[in-house]
C-alpha cells in the first residue's frame, strides 16, 4: 500500500515512525518537503540561526535514516496540486510530465519535458544506446531525487546509499539486483556514473574553460546579493542565497549539479580533495568553493562573497566536480 506524506516537518515525520513500529512492512512510503533538508528541530531553529548550533545538531532524521526505512524522499520539491481521485501529487520542480500536461489541459509529451542542460552535464550521458536517459531516469525516479537523466556523482552517491541500505554491494552501479530492489526493470547493460572525458570529442579543455567561465559569471552574478538562509535551494532563482545555496547556485551554472545542495550533501559531491579548477570545503554547517584559486564564501564579513583573504580548510571536507 503506497503512503504519501506531503510535508517533511516534526510531527508527520513522528506519525510516520509510529507507523513503521506499528506495521514496518505494510507502507511504501513517500515523503516530499519544501525545504532542502530531512527532518530537523523547528523548535530549536532559533539558535541555528543565532549561530550558536549547527544545523546537524538539531536533526532528527537525517538522510540515511530515510533510507534505512525504504522511505522515498523528495526534498526542495513544493506539492502544489494534490487529485486523490487519481493518486496523484503535482510538485513544483520544472518537468513537464502527464500529471502537469494534464492540469495544462495538454496531450501528456512521450518522455518529461524539462530544460536542456549544458554541454558539460550531456558529456556524462553516454553515447552507448543502452544507457540512455530514460533508463538513468528511471533510476532516479526510484531513488527520489531529480529524475534529469545524467548519471553524475549525485546519482552514483544516491545509488551507493541505496545499495548500502538494501544489503547491496555498494559499488554505485545499477545491474540487475538493484533493479529489482529499487522496483525497477533491469536496464540492458548496467548503469554507472559517467565521466566528463568520456564524450571523446577531444574538446575537453575547451570545454572545461568555456564551464569555468560560467561559474565566475554566475559567482560575480549573486556576489552581492543577500544572504538569507535556506536561500536558493527551493529554486535556483532567489532574491538572497545562503553559504550552501551559493555554491550549488555556481555549480548550476557550469552544469555541474542538477538541484541545490546543502551543506552536508556537498560533503559527498563530487570526487576526494581539491580539484584543478574549483574546489569546494563543506561540512554540517558551512560551504564554501574556490574557483581557479579565488575564494567564494558568504563567509567572513564584506559585502561581496568574492573574498581576497585565503581561508583555511581545516575542519572541512574538501571535494571537487569531477574533471574540473
Amino acid at each position: 500500500m503506497k503512503l504519501v506524506l506531503v510535508g517533511n516537518g516534526m510531527a508527520g515525520v513522528r506519525a510516520i515512525e509510529e507507523l513503521l513500529k506499528i506495521a514496518p512492512d505494510m507502507y511504501d512510503i513517500t515523503v516530499f518537503g519544501a525545504e532542502p533538508h530531512p527532518n530537523y528541530n523547528r523548535i530549536l531553529l532559533s539558535p541555528v540561526l543565532s549561530g550558536e548550533q549547527t544545523l546537524d545538531q538539531i536533526m532528527l532524521n537525517d538522510r540515511a535514516w530515510y533510507a534505512a526505512n525504504g522511505i522515498t524522499l523528495h526534498l526542495g520539491k513544493e506539492v502544489v496540486r494534490i487529485d486523490r481521485a487519481k493518486r496523484q501529487v503535482l510538485t513544483a520542480d520544472g518537468i513537464v510530465g502527464p500529471a502537469t500536461a494534464q492540469a495544462m489541459g495538454l496531450s501528456a509529451p512521450s518522455s518529461p519535458l524539462r530544460e536542456a542542460h549544458s554541454h558539460h552535464a550531456r558529456a556524462h550521458a553516454s553515447s552507448d544506446s543502452s544507457a540512455g536517459s530514460s533508463s538513468v531516469s528511471d533510476v532516479q525516479r526510484a531513488l527520489g531525487i531529480s529524475a534529469d537523466g545524467v548519471f553524475g556523482p549525485q546519482t552514483a552517491q544516491a545509488v551507493k546509499h541505496f545499495q548500502s541500505a538494501h544489503g547491496l554491494t555498494a559499488d554505485g552501479v545499477v545491474g540487475p539486483a538493484t533493479a529489482e530492489a529499487l522496483g525497477i526493470g533491469a536496464p540492458s547493460s548496467p548503469l554507472h556514473e559517467r565521466h566528463s572525458g568520456s564524450s571523446g570529442d577531444g574538446s575537453s579543455s575547451s570545454g572545461s574553460s568555456s564551464v569555468i567561465s560560467r561559474m565566475i559569471a554566475a559567482a560575480d552574478h549573486i556576489a552581492n546579493t543577500p544572504y538569507v538562509y535556506g536561500g536558493g535551494h527551493g529554486s535556483f532563482v532567489s532574491s538572497g542565497y545562503d553559504c550552501s545555496g551559493s555554491v550549488s547556485y555556481v555549480l548550476h551554472a557550469g552544469g555541474l549539479l542538477s538541484s541545490p545542495e546543502d551543506s552536508t550533501a556537498l560533503e559527498s559531491y563530487g570526487a576526494p580533495g581539491p580539484g584543478q579548477h574549483v574546489t569546494i570545503y563543506a561540512n554540517s554547517g558551512h560551504a564554501w568553493m574556490t574557483i581557479d584559486g579565488r575564494r567564494f564564501d558568504t563567509g567572513g564579513g564584506g559585502g561581496s562573497r568574492w573574498k581576497s583573504a585565503p581561508r583555511s580548510g581545516a575542519g572541512f571536507v574538501v571535494r571537487h566536480p569531477v574533471g574540473y
